[in-house]
C-alpha cells in the first residue's frame, strides 16, 4: 500500500503571546549634586546654559517618545539615585525611597527590585513618567551601586530587558563605593560590580552605562556591567547624550540563555 506524506500544523494558542511579559527598560539615573553643573548648549541657534540634569531630563523625555513610537509595548521603570535610591511609582505603584542602612543590604535591595510592581506599557505610563522626570531635583552623594542592584533585580524578571545607567560622577557611598583609595576597598567594589554583571547575565539582562564626558566615573569598573552583559559603555558629551541613549535602546537582544557552536575547516 502506498504511503502518503502529510504535514499537520497545530493551531497556535491565541493566549500564548499575552502570557509572556514584555521586556522592561529600566532607566537608572544620577541626580546627585554634581548634576547641577551647567554646560553651554546651542538651542534653536541660540546659546543657553543648562545643567547636566536638565539635559538628561530632555533626553529622557525624548527617549519616552522614541519608545512609544518604536516599541509601544515596552514597560519603562524609573530609578534615581543620590544619597538615597528612589524607585518611582508608575501606574498603581507608589514611589519608594531607600536610604541609610537599606543601601548596604544587597539582599534587601534585590528583593525591592524583584517585588516592585511591573509598570504598564509605555503608551499608558508616558504621562506619569514625564511628570516624574520633570520633578527631578539634584543634590547629595552618588549611591550608584545600590541603584544598579535594584535596577538589575527588577529587570531580571523578564529576559531581554535592558538597564540604562546614566551618571556624571563616581559611586561614592554604600555598596560599590569607588571613591576609596585603599586597595582592599577597591577590590571589594570591583568584585561587587562583577557579581552584579553575572547576575544580569544569568537573567538575560543587558546593562548599558553612559558617563558624562570629562567627569570621573571610573568607567573601567562600571564598564564590566556593560561588557559582560552585551550592553554599551560610553563617555559622552551632553550634546551626544540623546543619540547615545537611543542607540542603547535600539540594541536588540537576539537570544538569552543560549550558546553557539562554530565549525571551522580543519585548515584553520
Amino acid at each position: 500500500m502506498d504511503c502518503e506524506e502529510r504535514l499537520f500544523l497545530l493551531p497556535s494558542d491565541p493566549q500564548a503571546g499575552s502570557l509572556a511579559a514584555d521586556p522592561l527598560v529600566v532607566f537608572c539615573v544620577d541626580v546627585s549634586g554634581s548634576m547641577s553643573i551647567t554646560t553651554e548648549v546651542i538651542d534653536s541657534g541660540q546659546t543657553v546654559y543648562l545643567s547636566r540634569l536638565q539635559v538628561l531630563q530632555q533626553c529622557l523625555l525624548s527617549s519616552l517618545s522614541f519608545l512609544c513610537d518604536s516599541t509601544p509595548n515596552s514597560r519603562v521603570a524609573l530609578i534615581t539615585f543620590n544619597n538615597q535610591v528612589t524607585v518611582h511609582g508608575v501606574g498603581e505603584a507608589a514611589t519608594r525611597s531607600l536610604q541609610e542602612a537599606e543601601l548596604i543590604d544587597i539582599d534587601f535591595l534585590s528583593d525591592v527590585g524583584r517585588s516592585f510592581p511591573t509598570p504598564p506599557p509605555v503608551t499608558k505610563s508616558r504621562e506619569r513618567l514625564q511628570r516624574e522626570i520633570l520633578r527631578f531635583v539634584e543634590g547629595g552623594a552618588t549611591a550608584l551601586g545600590p541603584a544598579a542592584t535594584v535596577a538589575i533585580a527588577m529587570a531580571s524578571r523578564q529576559p531581554g530587558s535592558k538597564v540604562l545607567v546614566c551618571t556624571d560622577g563616581l559611586a561614592n557611598t554604600a555598596l560599590g563605593n569607588l571613591e576609596q583609595q585603599d586597595g582592599e576597598t577597591l577590590i571589594c567594589a570591583s568584585i561587587f560590580y562583577q557579581d552584579l554583571a553575572e547576575q544580569a547575565v544569568r537573567a538575560g539582562v543587558t546593562v548599558s552605562v553612559l558617563g558624562i564626558e570629562g567627569t570621573e566615573c571610573r568607567l573601567a569598573e562600571l564598564g564590566r556591567l556593560a561588557d559582560r552583559t552585551g550592553g554599551m559603555v560610553s563617555s559622552v558629551s551632553e550634546s551626544d547624550l540623546e543619540s547615545q541613549l537611543q542607540k542603547a535602546l535600539q540594541r536588540q537582544t537576539v537570544a538569552t540563555h543560549s550558546s553557539a557552536l562554530l565549525y571551522l575547516p580543519t585548515a584553520l
